[in-house]
């Protein structure tokens, strides 16, 4: 198992919606995990485009709110953008995955890092792989434009 391909964007400005692009280098049955990270807490919800299953929903109180989404990857994936909509206007970020030889059949063990304040630093947490699991991905997210993400992988 590993990481095929990544992809990040972030918006500066507040915003409904954000896109992220899927990797060019993904395959057809690839894992693909995707994180949001939005302002407005417990106040905003996020949705995706049809076909994401969300497998974890963070909130911080009414600053941000994390979700994170799967899916298996199609032929016609590769380059796509995938737009991810918020019920508010909202500073965020976004990142994507392609994780090759992951089950895609069972739920990945999903570590999350949610800044609730605005430090700059996030580690996300350290976890061993199960073996009922369909991988291991770690990704993280900030509203915060002067965030570094440390800890992002898979295995």
């Amino acid at each position: 198992m590993g990481v095929r391909g990544t992809g990040s964007t972030a918006l500066t400005a507040a915003a409904t919606s954000i896109a992220l692009t899927v990797p060019a280098a993904t395959t057809t049955g690839d894992l693909l995990v995707a994180t949001i990270t939005v302002g407005g807490g417990s106040g905003t919800s996020i949705s995706a485009p049809a076909g994401w299953r969300r497998i974890s929903d963070l909130s911080s109180g009414t600053t941000q709110r994390q979700s994170v989404y799967v899916r298996t990857a199609l032929a016609t994936d590769p380059g796509t953008s995938q737009s991810f909509t918020f019920s508010s206007s909202q500073k965020g970020s976004a990142t994507i995955a392609a994780v090759a030889g992951a089950l895609t059949s069972a739920d990945p063990l999903v570590a999350s890092a949610l800044d609730a304040v605005s430090d700059t630093t996030l580690v996300t947490p350290a976890l061993a792989l199960g073996t009922t699991r369909g991988g291991l991905t770690l990704l993280a997210g900030s509203t915060y434009g002067n965030t570094t993400i440390s800890g992002a992988g898979s295995g």
